[in-house]
């Protein structure tokens, strides 16, 4: 799944926003056309996830995931042979409007849900870790390629490279762990139930959690809060993220370091094998507020960035916290909504937090545009931050609906 999600970043907002100065200069295109690009691929994907949730959680990932990587490495041969706009956004939205529902959000998530339950915040947060670090990678790899034989190169390479990868997935993947023979955390399968509520075997006693449906969820307030922050969480971090190469280069940063810094902040990420251990001791829900609160913060501190190490300051603490915040969302949906509609209820918010995903981009750009500086945007994606700690501070785990005696199968 890793291995997929790191192909499939090579059509994210962040690594686009990382490497678009080798497109638009060879292209003669300007920033917005790239952004608007990015927008329009991110609103398709949004639209996809509804549907890729329900069949993530009817299926599971082994076919969803392999087709998935034929249609991104198809997409990513065209894009290496356009050359106009026209073609570029073609292969680029359908690129992204699949990779990003099936390879990189939705249906990973999936999988680390439906295989852990004791260990589930740890291995949410691993699986968050790797559309960042993998990103930030593939930011590098793509610097590198495209400065020596063209950005065209690049993108034929990551087109090479989900091909190849199709095989090893059909064979790995399963829906869930029931399927080969255990239960979540790799317990072994149950010889024995019982109905009081309770099925028990050899070596272990598991008990089985309660899983809300999509129409119970979003009938608590607990989920209408969460999603509205990860909208807001989507929109200042997509928009930061995209505008933060271009910012530092205006202030006298050099390509290469504009790129490491990018990288750097986007990397750690893996924070969140840190903040997945801290949730299981005082909720994911606290460690999320603290991040929020750091993130804005962060922000505002973006401001008065001028060097290199105060860039470098920014890129670590913005990091850690920004890149926790939909790892620690997730948690909290899996904690609150159980495993059996996960991927319906995260994919029911694909439509809005893609369409804030899409706005990230064009924002930043319309705002350098407009004012001639970034300053605007920064400081007011930290006040959006603010409002988002408020609704989580409302987002209390809700009461079990009536039918609280039904068991999973």
């Amino acid at each position: 799944s890793s291995c997929a999600t790191f192909a499939a970043t090579g059509s994210s907002q962040v690594v686009i926003g990382g490497v678009q100065d080798f497109i638009f200069k060879d292209m003669g295109w300007t920033r917005s056309t790239i952004a608007f690009a990015a927008t329009l691929g991110t609103w398709a994907s949004g639209l996809l996830g509804p549907i890729v949730g329900r069949l993530a959680d009817k299926y599971g990932p082994r076919w969803l995931m392999p087709a998935g990587l034929v249609v991104a490495g198809l997409a990513f041969f065209f894009l290496s042979g356009a050359h106009s706009v026209f073609q570029f956004y073609i292969a680029y939205v359908i690129g992204r409007a699949i990779s990003n529902p099936i390879l990189i959000g939705i249906v990973p998530r999936t999988i680390a849900v439906n295989f852990f339950r004791q260990k589930r915040n740890i291995v949410v947060a691993i699986s968050s870790t790797i559309r960042p670090v993998t990103g930030a990678i593939n930011i590098m790899l793509f610097s590198f390629i495209a400065s020596s034989t063209g950005w065209r190169t690049a993108f034929q390479y990551l087109g090479i490279l989900s091909l190849l990868l199709v095989i090893p997935l059909l064979w790995l993947l399963r829906r869930r762990p029931e399927d080969i023979g255990l239960l979540p955390d790799g317990l072994k399968a149950p010889i024995q139930t019982n109905v009081a509520n309770a099925v028990t075997n050899e070596t272990n006693h598991y008990e089985p959690e309660f899983s809300w449906t999509v129409r119970e969820a979003f009938r608590t307030k607990a989920i209408w809060c969460i999603l509205f922050t990860a909208c807001i969480g989507t929109i200042a971090s997509s928009s930061v993220g995209f505008s933060l190469k271009p910012y530092l280069l205006e202030v006298s940063i050099s390509q290469t370091q504009a790129a490491a810094i990018l990288s750097l902040g986007t990397v750690l990420a893996l924070a969140n094998v840190a903040w997945g251990l801290l949730a299981d001791h005082i909720t994911p829900r606290r460690c999320l507020m603290v991040a929020l609160i750091i993130a804005s913060a962060m922000d505002i501190f973006l401001v008065y960035v001028d060097t290199l190490p105060t860039a470098y300051a920014f890129a670590v603490v913005w990091g850690i916290s920004s890149g926790s915040i939909g790892s620690l969302e997730h948690m909290m949906l899996a904690q609150y909504y159980g495993r059996n509609s996960y991927g319906s209820i995260l994919g029911s918010f694909g439509p809005l937090q893609t369409l804030a995903l899409g706005l990230g981009p064009g924002l930043g750009a319309l705002i350098r545009d407009l004012t001639g500086s970034y300053n605007l945007l920064f400081i007011s994606m930290a006040f959006l931050y603010i409002s988002a700690i408020g609704l989580i501070f409302l987002a209390r785990e809700p009461t079990l609906p009536n039918r609280v005696s039904e068991l999973p199968s």
